[in-house]
């Protein structure tokens, strides 16, 4: 053999270069993650939070369709059970 062998790794600074560009990737992965998650969770409290709206909405609105209707029911059987059919 003449000289130096060759390092199969190559020189230090590519050596370094390629454990960089390794890093850097991790590092790119890892927040291309971060905002997949970021992003999925942004739509699950969309979701949730449309839902509770509805549900709200049909709650209020339903007891307040009960309140009407039990308020004309007490009002009808005022009327009706009233002497002289008067308050």
């Amino acid at each position: 053999m003449e000289g130096k062998a060759k390092n199969p790794a190559g020189t230090a600074p590519a050596r370094g270069k390629r454990s960089l560009a390794r890093k850097s990737t991790a590092v790119s992965q890892a927040v291309q993650l971060m905002c997949l998650i970021s992003s999925s969770f942004d739509y699950i409290l969309l979701v949730t939070s449309q839902l509770f709206c509805l549900f709200h909405h049909i709650f209020v609105r339903h007891r307040f369709i009960q309140f009407v209707f039990l308020s004309s029911i007490c009002i009808f059987s005022a009327v009706h059970f009233t002497p002289l059919g008067r308050f």
